[in-house]
């Protein structure tokens, strides 16, 4: 393998390597996201559940829709499990439920951050030999 031919692959596994970067940082913040998503959940469910009955909620009716109605019971929420199905469950079910999630959620960010840490330290390393061969 001639010189130049040497640098042209370093270059190329750089930037292959890059754009793996790049692929995890956005599926990071993406999962980062969601866990903001569930805590505003469980903060919304916790409020809820200490409304006195009667309160005007909204309820969501579609993406940015709403429609006001009085809280009469409050019992239990109705949870989509996947499929079509719905099961009722009492509020503290729905937030342990949505602790578990967002738990599993933390384990795979910080998988992928020790991903991207070792990612970025072989970039750097090849960056390195690039200057070598340059």
């Amino acid at each position: 393998m001639t010189p130049e031919e040497g640098l042209q692959e370093k270059f190329a596994q750089f930037k292959m390597l890059q754009e793996h970067i790049e692929k995890l940082s956005e599926q990071l913040q993406q999962i980062h996201l969601h866990v903001e998503e569930i805590t505003f959940s469980q903060d919304s469910i916790k409020e809820l559940k200490e409304a006195p009955l009667s309160s005007e909620v909204l309820c969501p009716i579609a993406n940015g829709i709403f429609i006001k109605a009085l809280l009469n019971e409050k019992k239990s929420l109705i949870v989509n499990v996947g499929a079509d199905t719905m099961v009722e469950k009492t509020f503290d079910r729905v937030v342990e439920m949505l602790e578990q999630q967002k738990n599993e959620f933390h384990d795979k960010m910080k998988e992928g951050e020790a991903m991207l840490q070792q990612m970025h330290i072989q970039a750097m390393k090849i960056y390195q030999e690039l200057e070598k061969l340059e």
